[in-house]
């Protein structure tokens, strides 16, 4: 089985999953919230890369509410739940579905998206 596909099977519980298999889950993420070095009043672009449910990108977008944000995951059944997440902002979310371990591929499929 394909990881991609592992992760889609989870999609049912993988959030409250995430919360308690992460020990310190919510001291990670507001940490990693403080380290990002911008004014929340700006539009920042974020490349969020195994982006899963979309869970960071949710609170980078509560510090960031104009920024643009570009979701990149292997499992599409992820994603969609991300697409759900930020349906009331479509115009701000991108959703790629691709391993990012092939990174070059990646910056060619957002600069493809950043075109439109």
């Amino acid at each position: 089985m394909s990881i991609g596909k592992s992760f889609d099977q989870s999609v049912s519980y993988y959030d409250n999953w995430m919360k308690i298999a992460i020990p310190g889950y919510e001291e990670i993420f507001s940490i990693a919230l403080e380290l990002i070095p911008f004014d929340h009043n700006e539009a920042v672009t974020v490349l969020d890369l195994g982006a899963g449910t979309g869970l960071f990108s949710e609170l980078v977008f509560g510090k960031y509410p104009l920024g643009i944000f570009y979701l990149v995951d292997l499992a599409p059944k992820m994603l969609d739940i991300a697409r759900e997440r930020f349906q009331n902002h479509k115009n701000q979310f991108n959703f790629i579905i691709n391993d990012y371990r092939d990174f070059e591929d990646a910056v060619q499929m957002i600069s493809a998206v950043q075109c439109k």
